[in-house]
């Protein structure tokens, strides 16, 4: 009956239980032709205004995210 709904709800804490390894989403951004950037090197805003929301809503449902070094010094995202 609500099986389906119950996997999604402990996707994670069955992951860790069972495995003993994190729960991990992955999230990249990027272009139509498969870059991370455009041409002029600009990677702020490739992805929509949804898509941006819906990043967000991911962050606040993780218990950490991981951020490169490049980006810790550009965006400070503490």
């Amino acid at each position: 009956m609500c099986a389906e709904e119950a996997r999604q709800l402990n996707e994670a804490f069955v992951k860790h239980a069972c495995t003993g390894r994190p729960f991990v989403i992955a999230k990249c951004a990027a272009t139509l032709d498969g870059r991370i950037a455009t041409r002029t090197g600009d990677s702020k805003w490739i992805t929509g205004e949804s898509a941006r929301a819906f990043v967000h809503e991911l962050r606040h449902s993780v218990d950490a995210v991981l951020v490169g070094a490049g980006t810790v010094a550009a965006d400070d995202p503490f």
